[in-house]
Formats: structure tokens, sequence, C-alpha cells
């Protein structure tokens, strides 16, 4: 067995339980293979071995999940001590309109609470309420809270607490959703408290000053869709009128997710290059769709990298979740064979083509 062949079935072994069930295919070292052989050959190795370490400290499966919700679930601060009788005046918020991974984390919430208190979370009865809990997977740019929240205040109670929790946490977006969500409760006299597993930091500098950014973030790719790209981006913010938009990385700066400087820049290198060819394919795609990632900015990407059992977040490099290795030849999802193919919204935002 080579290095290849060993690192691809140790990937294989992290993500075995993603979306299990729900794939007519295993996600084995074949699955690992077909995907890493869509990259230049030279810059194979160093992108198994960053993903390896990737995946190995932010691929959260089903049991990582679960140990985490029990952790909330015996938190003292919000569940005192006596769990059994505060959950009588709480209430699980299950308000999302888009996606479902909210529901999911309840099904998993219910399950741990049904082991561990012998009760069905509550979901549904609001009298009496003294605290309320939203779950999600992650908070990115902070859209999705903020319309959910708005949604949901009015039928709020007033003086109580609003716990918000996330698997995990990307800094600017919980920066500004956090000042946004607190405007809207304070009109009802509500408390909000945010809990998280991870925290990336995508402010160019964080809370200290120090220069780390723990998202993808490329240097300049020599490549002809690179540039195309680029060109199309930046007559799309001479468009919108903006002056000053994030490309490539001109600075150096730290990050606490890669392993080391010499694989990341490979890394972020292929992930855009592959991210600017898959932009190529579709005929119309998302007005968000970005090589690095979906968003909502005139940008090359989010660039986010968080996985869970569940699904995958579009506002990561598209190289590891477009395409469908299922469909017909002629369709442009064929034309990229994904790590993780991903579940669409219900609303189908991933799915224009």
């Amino acid at each position: 067995m080579d290095e290849l062949e060993s690192l691809e079935i140790q990937i294989a072994e992290k993500i075995k339980d993603y979306r299990k069930g729900e794939l007519s295919f295993e996600l084995d070292d074949k699955h690992v293979d077909r995907w890493i052989n869509q990259f230049d050959e030279v810059a194979r190795k160093p992108i198994l071995q960053e993903t390896l370490h990737l995946i190995t400290n932010y691929y959260m499966a089903e049991s990582d999940i679960n140990e985490y919700i029990s952790q909330i679930l015996n938190l003292k601060d919000i569940f005192t001590d006596d769990p059994r009788s505060e959950m009588s005046l709480i209430q699980f918020l299950n308000v999302q309109n888009k996606g479902s991974s909210q529901q999911r984390l309840l099904t998993l919430l219910n399950q741990k609470s049904l082991e561990l208190y012998a009760r069905d979370i509550n979901l549904n009865n609001s009298a009496n309420i003294k605290q309320y809990i939203y779950v999600d997977d992650g908070l990115y740019s902070g859209s999705t809270i903020r319309h959910d929240i708005e949604r949901w205040i009015a039928y709020a109670n007033p003086n109580t607490d609003l716990h918000i929790v996330f698997l995990c946490m990307y800094t600017f977006g919980y920066w500004y959703s956090k000042k946004k969500i607190q405007e809207i409760c304070a009109t009802r006299n509500i408390n909000v408290h945010f809990w998280r597993r991870y925290e990336f930091n995508n402010f160019t500098q964080n809370r200290y000053g120090e220069l780390y950014y723990d998202c993808f973030w490329p240097q300049e790719v020599d490549d002809d869709n690179c540039k195309t790209y680029i060109e199309l981006m930046n007559n799309e913010a001479q468009g919108k009128g903006y002056s000053n938009i994030r490309t490539y990385r001109n600075i150096l700066c730290n990050s606490h997710i890669f392993s080391n400087d010499f694989n990341r820049t490979i890394l972020e290198r292929e992930f855009m290059r592959a991210g600017s060819y898959i932009m190529t394919v579709p005929s119309k795609s998302n007005i968000s769709m970005r090589p690095m990632g979906y968003d909502n900015l005139t940008s090359i990407g989010f660039g986010a990298f968080f996985v869970t059992f569940m699904n995958i977040s579009n506002n990561c490099p598209l190289a590891l979740w477009w395409g469908d290795s299922e469909a017909n030849i002629w369709h442009p999802f064929s034309k990229w064979y994904p790590l993780f193919p991903r579940r669409g919204n219900i609303t189908g935002d991933d799915l224009i083509w």
C-alpha cells in the first residue's frame, strides 16, 4: 500500500457516517480516490494530507454531536441542578423554513433528553416559558438566524432568556448577528446567550489584533478559469459601486485550522482552480455561488470548512461538495465528483444550473 492509498483509507474511515442511509453508495476509499484524481497528480498528496487533518479536527460524526448535545443538556446555566423539572419551563424553537439542520438536531436532542431525563423536549407549549433554545449546525454569515428571530419574536414571552446554540460559529457573522439579535430581543426584554462547540476567526485580525484567518483564502492563482472569475467578480463589484472587495490573499496571516503553510497554499490554490472551473459549468448559477463557497458578498467565496455527518455547508469550497455522481452525462452536475455530496436546501438554492 502506498501513501496515497493509506491517506484515502484514513479519510474514508473518518467520513463513513456522512449522510449514512441517504446515499446510494459507500464513501469508501474508492470514493475518495475518484475525488482526488480530479486534481493534478503533483498536488494530490498534500491535498489528501491536509484534508485528513481538517476532517480529523473539524468533522463532527454523529457520536461527536451526541456528546456535545449531552453537554448542552447538562449546562447548569440553562437547566439548573434539576434539569428534569426545568424542562417544563423551556421551549426548543423549531422556526427554520429553510433547510433541515434544525429539525435534525432537535430530533437528536429529543432522543438524548429521553435517555437522560425520560421526557421529550418541549417544542409546542409556550405557556409559562422562561427560557427558549434555538439550535443549528453553523453560524456563517448569520442571515438565517437573524431572519428566524425576526419572524419568531412576536410570539416570544417577554422577560425571558434566549439561548442560541451552534456547533460552530464564524466570528464576523457572530459579531454582526449578535448586535442585531440583541436589538430585536430587547423589544421584549429578552436576554440573549450564545453557545458553540467551535469558533473560527474570519476577521482579518482576531480579537487580540493577531493576523489569524480560519478560512480558505488563496494567494493569487495563475489559471485561466480563475482569471475569468476574478474579472467577473470585479465587474460585479463595479456594477454595485463597490471599491474595496476581498480578492486574493496578499498578506501573511496565520490560521488555527491548517497543519502547515505548504499544504495550506496548495489546498487553497487547487480548491480555487477547481471552484473556478465549476463556475464555468452551469448555464445559470445562484448569484451567491463562488469558487470558495457561497457568499452574499462579492468575493472569491466564504471559504469555510466544517462538516457534520448530516451535511456540509454550501459556504465551503465548491470542490468539496458541488456535483452529483448519479447525474446524467448531459447534466452540469456530472462534471465534478464531490467528496461530500450535499443535500440542498428545500428551496433548491444550490440546484440552479
